[in-house]
C-alpha cells in the first residue's frame, strides 16, 4: 500500500522544494551571493530532473506537484512576511 503512494508523496514533497529553493534563489541573487545562488541553482537543477521523470512517467501526479508547489510557495512567502516590520506586512498583504 505505502509503494502505491511513495511516487506521489515524493512529488509533492520536490515540488514543496523546488518552490522554496526557487525563492531562495531568487533572494540569493538579488543579494548578489553568487556561490549560494549556484548552489541553490544546482539543488533546483536536480529536483526539477527528478520531477520531469516522474510527470513523464505519470501524468496523474501533477496534482500532488501542483499541491507541493502551492504550499512552498505559501510557506516562503509567509516567512518572508515574518522578517518584516508590522507596518510593511500589513502594507504588503492589504495592498
Amino acid at each position: 500500500m505505502f509503494l502505491a503512494i511513495l511516487p506521489y508523496i515524493s512529488v509533492f514533497v520536490a515540488c514543496f522544494f523546488m518552490e522554496t529553493f526557487l525563492f531562495i534563489w531568487n533572494d540569493f541573487l538579488s543579494d548578489k551571493q553568487a556561490v549560494h545562488a549556484a548552489n541553490t541553482s544546482f539543488c533546483i537543477f536536480l529536483v526539477s530532473s527528478f520531477i520531469t521523470i516522474n510527470f513523464i512517467s505519470n501524468h496523474w501526479l501533477l496534482i500532488p506537484g501542483a499541491f507541493g508547489w502551492w504550499l512552498g510557495t505559501w510557506v516562503a512567502v509567509i516567512n518572508d512576511v515574518r522578517k518584516l516590520k508590522p507596518q510593511e506586512t500589513s502594507e504588503l498583504l492589504l495592498g
